[in-house]
This record gives C-alpha cells, sequence and structure tokens, in this order.
C-alpha cells in the first residue's frame, strides 16, 4: 500500500453529517491546531528573547543556512515515516489507530479511530505529511534554541533516512540483475 496523497470523493459533510468538515471532526482539528499554533507561539517567544540587540551587526545574527534546510527536511522525512509507519512505534499511535494492513518494509498501515480529538490526533500520527509540518517546525526551533544538540539529532535521522534509501537502491539493482 502506499501513503501517497489520494484524493477522495468525500463530500464536505454528507448526508448522514459525517465528513472531514463535520462539526465533531472540526472541533478535533481545532484542538489540535490550537495545540500546534501554541507551540509555535511559546517558541518563537523564546527565539524572540534570546535574539540579539540591535547593537550586534547583522552579519552575525543567525540565519537559516540551506545544509540547515536540508538537514531540516531530510530528517523530517525519516522521523515522519519512523512515528507514523514503523512497527516499533506502534504502541505510540495505538490509543488514537487501528491496524489496516501491512505496508513497506519494517511498517504497517493504520487508520484513525474514535471521534473528536482522539480521531484528529489519530490522523495526524498515522500520516507522514501531516506530521512533517510538525517535525519540521520543532527542528526549525530547534536550530535556533539547542543547534548543537538539534544538529546532532537530526544529522543521525537524516543519515538512517539515506541508508534507508541507499538499501532500497541496492535492492532494486539486485533485482535487475536477477531479471
Amino acid at each position: 500500500m502506499t501513503d501517497a496523497p489520494t484524493r477522495t470523493d468525500e463530500p464536505a459533510i454528507g448526508p448522514n453529517g459525517k465528513g472531514p468538515h463535520a462539526p465533531e471532526r472540526v472541533k478535533g482539528y481545532q484542538a489540535v491546531a490550537a495545540i500546534y499554533a501554541s507551540g509555535v507561539a511559546a517558541a518563537g517567544l523564546l527565539v524572540a528573547r534570546r535574539a540579539p540587540t540591535s547593537s550586534v551587526p547583522a552579519a552575525t545574527t543567525r540565519t537559516q543556512a540551506w545544509s540547515d534546510v536540508a538537514l531540516v527536511g531530510l530528517s523530517t522525512y525519516k522521523l515522519s515515516r519512523l512515528l507514523t509507519k514503523q512497527k516499533v512505534t506502534s504502541p505510540l499511535r495505538a490509543p488514537f489507530t487501528e491496524y489496516a494492513g501491512p505496508g513497506g518494509p519494517g511498517e504497517v498501515n493504520v487508520k484513525p479511530v474514535g471521534s473528536g480529538w482522539r480521531r484528529s490526533v489519530g490522523e495526524l500520527v498515522s500520516c507522514p505529511f501531516c506530521l512533517d509540518v510538525w517535525i519540521a517546525t520543532a527542528g526549525a526551533f530547534g536550530l535556533q534554541l539547542a543547534p548543537r544538540a538539534t544538529r546532532f539529532a537530526l544529522g543521525t535521522f537524516a543519515a538512517v533516512g539515506i541508508s534507508d534509501l541507499l538499501h532500497f537502491v541496492h535492492v532494486d539493482l539486485e533485482h535487475r540483475a536477477e531479471g
């Protein structure tokens, strides 16, 4: 099964009052969005408080380098796959999801369960594309607030992501050589 975005014909609110815009689901989405926004605001305040004063030349202020963007991107990919798909993290998803079948190597597919806030969290922890925003935001703020420790952690996940890619290339080359 693939986790690529798919288009569904699910109506905004169906005849039975269900769908992604049903009032019960919207409240859950609002709660999850409020948690995200609160975290971003708190981290933003921390970064602002630690920003250099205006007496420091602009050239010495921290900006986001392209290497940091690549590091956050690679590590976000791997960490979102780990949290949303890997078998080993199933216990973290279990309160919000149920097993829906096997996935890629070492992965499972799950679907959200419940209603309201529980279902919204289930949708978040079962969708790597949804969780990417949270992880990338945390990585970007981490680089501002604790760059050394964050680079170490992000570098580790980026290296594992590259390793995964090499495993897939290796298997593909083996299959081509056999066939």
